[in-house]
């Protein structure tokens, strides 16, 4: 609480009065008053909401892509962050409304009897209690979106950055990473950030479709296994994705490396491998997944 002379309550002295320091002349208690006013308090947890509710909705929506650990968590991790995010903030708006609480009934309890000094002590030490919670939540927060904040690079600009197999997940973690400059270093270096931030990723991004568009080489192509159709080895599909034709009993096709489910007729996946060296379901580079030898689980 604040006078209108513009001082904010330091301590007490020994005889129960109130020590004032001007907070104009303050800069950490400035800064204190604003990160636990009202407008900012609702404004966080409305954005914290806001992401946990868009997040939500993406997860809704990427049911049938590829499901990847590291892009996975990443988003948990922001909706575990977030949801501290709101749980300090409402524990701020609480702990101003006992602080609140606790100045009126020392005001209408001059007398300082012992039913009433005992009520005092109890709600001083609610306060104690509840503010040691709020900093712990407050630093949880900041090493969780800091973490989140590196992590989310390393994802970013990795070599298999899939964004060809989960494009939403993948713009909604550079959308957030993006926010984190805002965060981080503020509003007056963010436009220069952000430029720089979007014109790396993006010359990575072109580079990794150029490179995702290379032709697979005649060797990679030769390597990889062929089997005569049968319902029983294949039943995840009854027609080739690329040709559209179903398979007949008897038909080679070409299992990828990358998923056993992945398979089509030989002469399709020739043609489109010396045109763009990738999986037609995944897009994961097929000498990329034959150099990392996944073993191929027949079902």
């Amino acid at each position: 609480m604040h006078n209108q002379e513009g001082f904010a309550p330091a301590e007490e002295n020994a005889n129960g009065n109130q020590s004032f320091v001007r907070v104009e002349g303050n800069p950490s208690l400035v800064l204190n008053i604003f990160l636990r006013s009202p407008l900012y308090n609702w404004t966080c947890i409305l954005v914290s909401a806001l992401k946990i509710i868009v997040t939500a909705i993406m997860f809704s929506h990427s049911r049938g892509e590829c499901q990847l650990w590291a892009i996975d968590g990443w988003l948990w991790g922001m909706i575990l962050q977030d949801s501290l995010n709101i749980l300090s903030h409402l524990l701020i708006r609480l702990e101003e409304t006992l602080e609140v609480s606790y100045a009126l009934n020392r005001e209408q309890n001059p007398a300082h009897s012992q039913n009433s000094n005992r009520q005092l002590q109890e709600a001083q030490g609610r306060l104690n209690f509840l503010n040691e919670v709020v900093k712990f939540l407050t630093t949880c927060v900041l090493t969780l979106y800091l973490c989140l904040f590196i992590t989310g690079h390393v994802i970013l600009f990795s070599k298999n950055n899939c964004h060809d197999t989960v494009p939403g997940k993948v713009r909604l973690i550079t959308i957030y990473t993006m926010l984190g400059y805002l965060y981080i270093f503020g509003f007056c270096c963010c436009i220069f950030c952000l430029t720089c931030f979007i014109a790396i990723y993006l010359s990575f991004i072109v580079i990794t479709r150029t490179n995702q568009s290379r032709p697979a080489p005649e060797q990679v192509i030769a390597s990889l296994p062929r089997e005569p159709y049968s319902r029983e080895r294949f039943p995840e599909h009854s027609e080739c994705i690329i040709c559209r034709s179903p398979y007949e009993p008897g038909d080679e096709v070409m299992r990828m490396r990358c998923h056993p489910s992945h398979y089509f007729h030989v002469e399709c996946i020739r043609s489109w491998l010396l045109i763009r060296g990738t999986c037609p379901v995944c897009r994961v580079r097929v000498d990329r997944a034959s150099e990392e030898s996944q073993p191929l689980v027949n079902p």
